[in-house]
C-alpha cells in the first residue's frame, strides 16, 4: 500500500468525519457548497491561461493544443472525482454516525499505521530472506568440502 492510497483513505475518512460532524444540521448546505465547487472545477479553462498560451505559440511540441486539452480534462476529472468522493463520504458519515466513534477512528488509524509499517518492511525482509538462503547455501558448501 503506497502513500497515495493512504492519502485517499485519510481523505475519505475526513469526509466521513465531516458528515458525522454535521449530524444535527441539514446536509443541503454541504451539498450546495459541493455543487458550487464541482461547477467551478468543470469550468476550468486552460486555453486562456498565459503559461499555456505561450506554450502553444512558442512550442516545438507537435500538437501542443491537444496536449493542453488532455491536461485540462485530466485536471477536471481528478477534481470532480475528489469532490464526489467527499460528497459520498459526507453522506455516508451523516447517515451512519455509529461507525465513527472516537474508539473506532483510533483503531482504524492504528491499523493504517501498522499497514504502512508492514508495507515499508516487505522489501528489506525479502532481502534478508535471500541473504539467509545464500548464507545457508554457503554453509552447506563449506561442510561438503
Amino acid at each position: 500500500m503506497n502513500f497515495f492510497h493512504i492519502g485517499i483513505l485519510l481523505f475519505i475518512l475526513s469526509a466521513f468525519m465531516f458528515g458525522v460532524g454535521v449530524q444535527n444540521n441539514d446536509i443541503t448546505l454541504i451539498d450546495n457548497a459541493l455543487n458550487n465547487v464541482s461547477n467551478a472545477i468543470t469550468t476550468i479553462d486552460l486555453d486562456n491561461s498565459s503559461a499555456f498560451s505561450e506554450l502553444k505559440e512558442n512550442s516545438s511540441i507537435p500538437n501542443a493544443e491537444g496536449l493542453i486539452d488532455i491536461i485540462e480534462q485530466g485536471v477536471k476529472f481528478v477534481g470532480v472525482i475528489g469532490v464526489e468522493m467527499f460528497r459520498a463520504g459526507a453522506y455516508f458519515g451523516h447517515d451512519n454516525p455509529q461507525y465513527f466513534s472516537p474508539e473506532f477512528i483510533l483503531k482504524l488509524i492504528k491499523w493504517l499505521v501498522i499497514l504502512v509499517i508492514i508495507s515499508l518492511l516487505i522489501k528489506p525482509i525479502s532481502y534478508l530472506v535471500v541473504l539467509l538462503i545464500l548464507f545457508g547455501i554457503w554453509i552447506k558448501d563449506k561442510f561438503r568440502k
